[in-house]
C-alpha cells in the first residue's frame, strides 16, 4: 500500500520499490527505511509525502533539548523504541507525538 502511494505520487519508481524489497528479502530491515536510505538525500521527499498522505506535519529534525523529559518518559522506552514514537506534549484531551513511520 505504501509503495503504491509513493509510485502513484511520482515520488519513487517501481524499480526503486523492487530494489528496496529485494534488499529487505536479502538482509532484512524496514522497507521504508531501506527505500529512504537508497534514495540518499532524496529520501526526505518520501517522508514528506507519507506525512502529507496521513494529514500530519512533517518534522525533519528534533532538538532533543526541547523535548520535556517528564513528558517523553511517560511512554515506556521499549515501547517508544519498538514503535519509533516520541511523546512531545500532552493536554487533557490530546497527545502530540512524533512517529517515524505513520503506517
Amino acid at each position: 500500500v505504501v509503495s503504491r502511494v509513493l509510485v502513484e505520487r511520482g515520488v519513487v519508481t517501481e524499480d526503486e520499490v523492487a530494489a528496496a524489497l529485494a534488499t529487505k528479502e536479502e538482509r532484512g530491515g524496514d522497507f521504508l527505511d531501506l527505500l529512504i536510505q537508497q534514495r540518499g538525500e532524496g529520501g526526505e521527499v518520501v517522508s514528506q509525502t507519507l506525512a502529507r498522505e496521513c494529514g500530519a506535519e512533517y518534522v525533519s529534525r528534533v532538538d532533543a533539548a526541547q523535548v520535556p523529559i517528564d513528558i517523553a518518559t511517560k511512554l515506556p522506552i521499549l515501547y517508544a523504541k519498538t514503535n519509533r514514537v516520541l511523546l512531545l506534549a500532552e493536554t487533557e484531551d490530546e497527545a502530540h507525538v512524533l512517529v517515524a513511520d505513520p503506517f
